[in-house]
């Protein structure tokens, strides 16, 4: 039997980002295969993640929330009143041992989640014997959640109980109160939609893809691919500030060189190299107030230039039977970082857009495939199909979320 007959896997399978703009890990196989000349296939291809970690720009893992943390102090509790209204409150903690110039109010904290489900139908279709393309349409569904709340200080507890036994009940409750809703306020302030999480189901983006069959011999096999993402999908709200987009807006073109070297009738070793170009082009953006702040005005006409994005990769795959074949793998990806221009604020505002945009990540996969193909030809099963399953894990990485990816996978040919 040839070996351009095996229908296992066909085509580069589709992988969308968890934040749209930016890496996530791969969760399949990079190979040769092909689809035989006049074979189809329909894929349905679902995973899901719960991001709560990210790594940071040093490569440590933070909390999702981490950003919304803040030390307040407390001065905060004299904004909008009168000079005299300050005098008197100050005089009253300087009267209990608090510094009211240098002490701390407190710390803002801030807890987010957000949970990504993908169901992304496959067609696609063998040309020639070394010449498939195929159009991928992920479904995305979205779930963000979002609570803050504000651990006060020592010196606030104390100020706090003091004024509960001095009678002051009511001023507790507004300072209280003005302390608990202190990130919403912040963000309203900027004009931001207020913190609270929301459930989105939209299309992502499609995703066109072309493979070639270079060479093929008994021990090796080169072919390359090429694939176009189409801005289909839909940037989050610049109205928010944890949204999680299912595109960015702008189209990808991206090429790769893929081999196989077949070590034996067991053993297949695969490794890849591609790069993606993000093109330019302009955009709805916050641009920030403060080097240190992610919050800003808006800019509707900002010009953006993303990041390319270089890949490359290594896997092995094992047959244990015609039927059943395990594989695992190790990537690895950077992004380099984003550009932002714009003529309504100062030049510096739109470098501070830029800060840790750019990312890295290793990351590994390990993965199960049950054909039914060679059944099929045998005429011992109705339909010729695959089934699969992967978990993937981010093992490093700067500014990418830091949490797993299980998926799935239902294959027909015909």
């Amino acid at each position: 039997m040839k070996m351009k007959y095996f229908l296992v896997v066909a085509l580069c399978f589709y992988s969308l980002n968890l934040f749209a703009d930016g890496l996530s890990a791969p969760f399949d196989f990079e190979d040769t295969a092909m689809l035989p000349k006049g074979v189809r296939t329909v894929k349905l291809r679902s995973f899901t993640s719960e991001v709560v970690e990210k790594f940071d720009r040093n490569g440590s893992v933070q909390p999702l929330g981490k950003p919304f943390e803040k030390r307040e102090k407390m001065l905060r509790l004299f904004e909008g009143k009168s000079a005299n209204e300050v005098a008197i409150s100050k005089g009253y903690m300087r009267s209990l041992g608090i510094d009211p110039d240098s002490a701390d109010l407190g710390t803002i904290e801030g807890y987010a989640a957000a949970r990504v489900t993908a169901t992304v139908p496959v067609l696609g279709w063998g040309i020639r014997d070394n010449w498939s393309v195929a159009i991928a349409i992920p479904i995305v569904y979205t779930n963000t959640y979002v609570d803050t709340g504000f651990n006060a200080s020592s010196d606030a507890q104390k100020l706090f109980g003091y004024l509960n036994t001095d009678g002051g009940q009511s001023t507790t409750k507004t300072v209280e109160a003005k302390t608990q809703d202190a990130a919403n306020a912040k963000v309203l302030s900027m004009g931001y939609d207020p913190l609270v999480g929301e459930t989105r189901t939209e299309i992502g983006d499609v995703r066109l893809i072309n493979k070639l069959l270079v060479q093929k011999t008994d021990v090796y096999a080169v072919a390359v691919k090429q694939s176009v993402t189409v801005p289909t999908g839909k940037q989050g709200s610049t109205n928010k500030i944890v949204v999680i987009g299912t595109g960015d807006s702008q189209w990808d073109l991206s090429a790769s060189v893929i081999g196989d070297w077949y070590i034996n009738a067991k053993w297949t070793m695969s490794g890849y190299t591609g790069y993606t170009v993000q093109f330019s082009d302009t955009t709805q953006k916050r641009i920030p107030s403060a080097s240190d702040s992610s919050l800003g005005k808006l800019d509707a006409n900002t010009e953006r230039d993303l990041g390319d994005i270089a890949n490359a990769g290594v896997s092995l795959r094992y047959s244990v039977s015609p039927a059943w074949t395990l594989a695992t793998s190790l990537d690895a990806q950077i992004k380099y970082s984003d550009i932002y221009h714009g003529s309504l604020y100062q030049p510096h505002q739109y470098d501070w857009l830029s800060a840790n945009t750019n990312q890295q990540m290793e990351s590994m996969v390990v993965g199960v495939n049950y054909s039914t193909v060679p059944a099929f030809r045998k005429k011992e099963f109705a339909v010729p199909m695959d089934v699969k399953g992967s978990y993937s894990r981010v093992l490093s990485g700067k500014n990418v979320p830091a949490d797993d990816i299980v998926s799935g996978e239902l294959a027909i040919y015909f």
